[in-house]
């Protein structure tokens, strides 16, 4: 995206209350809740494995408030999660990240199993796992 559109779009938002955090070269950016939970989910990243969490951050990516949360929305450099993703709160947001790792460097195929394995490995709740194993 532009830079002059993404300052434009963060300046707007942050009208509205929205906020800006950075993790390494990641951007996370919502309301106060919203950063509160993804914050979670890197440090649930970060304290299960650490180099993967390094590896995470050292891309450049934005995580944003999806505010309407109708459509999960991923561009190769945004992501906008959706009702879904939330409603599983921090563990929604760490499988969120990890798919969208693992499909920058492998593909969509790769994503879904490496996605899957490491929330098995790490025991996230089965349901979760399952929507990553069988997409």
């Amino acid at each position: 995206m532009h830079s002059l559109l993404k300052k434009s779009i963060f300046s707007l938002y942050y009208v509205i209350g929205h906020r800006k955090k950075i993790l390494g070269n990641v951007v996370l950016f919502g309301p106060q809740d919203f950063l509160k939970i993804a914050e979670e989910a890197f440090e649930t990243i970060r304290g299960n494995d650490r180099n993967l969490y390094e590896s995470i951050t050292k891309e450049h990516f934005t995580i944003c408030s999806n505010p309407d949360g109708k459509i999960a929305h991923r561009t190769s450099s945004w992501i906008f999660p959706n009702r879904c993703d939330l409603a599983w709160g921090s563990n929604g947001i760490v499988a969120v990240i990890l798919f969208f790792y693992f499909d920058r460097i492998g593909g969509y195929s790769t994503a879904c199993d490496q996605t899957a394995s490491w929330l098995r490995t790490y025991s996230f709740p089965t349901p979760l796992v399952a929507t990553y194993e069988n997409p």
